[in-house]
């Protein structure tokens, strides 16, 4: 009987990752909305030029780490509002290995990529940095909603199944 239940709420599931992947798009909730940051990123294609404007290494707080260091650069950009159309500067930051820190100074210009719907998820488009650490690029953003949403729509599609599913007697 459990496993039944799972199954179902699988099968919920799947048509509920479906059915929002196509209305939300249709009622004008782009993907980079509900899709996960890193997807969004891999997928985006505008490019501008972004100037770095701080440079700096805090001591990591990992335990395991005592006394390591990460490498993080904060950066500027401009890109088009995604409502309006109007230029909009941004800000981001991203974490660097200590080689591209080292090579990294204030006022430096790097290229950013960003998604046109969502500029919020953005980073340095350069080798050994990629996907910034802000906003809309975090991995607890926005996107988690879509994933609570989906959670809920399985319920309720696996009680329905359950409900007017093939019955058993026992």
């Amino acid at each position: 009987m459990t496993l039944r239940r799972i199954g179902r709420f699988i099968i919920g599931l799947v048509i509920a990752i479906v059915l929002l992947g196509l209305v939300l798009p249709l009622i004008g909730i782009p993907k980079s909305h509900f899709l996960p940051p890193s997807w969004v990123y891999a997928k985006a294609e505008k490019v501008t030029g972004g100037r770095i404007v701080k440079v700096y290494n805090p001591v990591t707080n990992d335990p395991f780490k005592v006394g390591e260091h990460m490498y993080f650069i904060d950066y500027v950009f401009q890109a088009p509002d995604p409502v309006t159309g109007a230029k909009q500067t941004y800000n981001g930051t991203v974490r660097l290995t200590q080689e591209l820190y080292q090579t990294s100074k204030v006022d430096e210009s790097v290229p950013v990529r960003y998604e046109k719907t969502y500029p919020w998820i953005n980073g340095v488009d350069v080798a050994d940095a990629g996907l910034g650490c802000g906003e809309g690029s975090n991995i607890l953003s926005g996107w988690l909603i879509w994933v609570l949403v989906s959670i809920v729509m399985a319920y309720i599609i696996g009680q329905i199944l359950g409900k007017y599913g093939v019955q058993e007697d026992y």
